[in-house]
Order: C-alpha cells, then sequence, then structure tokens
C-alpha cells in the first residue's frame, strides 16, 4: 500500500566561510501544509551575508508556498544588496521567482 502522507517541510541555513548563506528546502512545500516561518532566516540574512543560495535536493512536491518563502528571502537580501543565486531552485520555481520580481 502506497502512504499519501506528506513530508513536512523544513528550511535550514548553513553559512560558509566566504559569507554565503545557504538555504536548504526539504519535504512538501504545499499551500494546504504547514510551513516553517522565514523570520529566522531573514535575521540571519541581516547579519552581513555576502551571498544567498538555495539547496533543494531534498525538496519533494511544492507550490506557491515555496515561492513566497523565497520571495521573503530574496527581497531581503536584494533590499540589502545581497546577490541571490536561484540556480539552486528547481527550474519551475526559478521561472516564477523571475516573473515575480520582474519590474511591470
Amino acid at each position: 500500500m502506497t502512504s499519501n502522507l506528506a513530508t513536512p517541510a523544513d528550511s535550514t541555513a548553513t553559512r560558509h566561510d566566504d559569507g554565503t548563506m545557504v538555504v536548504t528546502m526539504a519535504g512538501d512545500w504545499l499551500l494546504s501544509g504547514a510551513l516553517p516561518s522565514p523570520d529566522a532566516l531573514i535575521e540571519q540574512l541581516r547579519s552581513g551575508v555576502s551571498r544567498l543560495a538555495f539547496d533543494t535536493t531534498a525538496l519533494a512536491e511544492w507550490d506557491t508556498a515555496a515561492l513566497a518563502f523565497v520571495l521573503q528571502l530574496s527581497g531581503t537580501a536584494r533590499n540589502a544588496s545581497v546577490p541571490v543565486d536561484a540556480s539552486g531552485l528547481p527550474a519551475g520555481l526559478q521561472r516564477l521567482l523571475v516573473l515575480a520580481e520582474a519590474v511591470p
């Protein structure tokens, strides 16, 4: 029998020696599930990070909940003049991020 239980969404941050903060997103990032708050990560971004990057190798299912989370982090980073490397995000999420951040 196959289980339809979702894997809880989780996020962690790792700070590298070069100042890069890598945010790891794992599990199912769905609006219908419980999602982690970005607040602690936003505080870390404000503490001298030189670059923001993402690792989504453990990301399972996702919808706009993942986009909203990434937008909060990338917006904070950009406001602090911290470059954002979105190459670690799934291709579809990268495209949505570009659209969401486009100036009309």
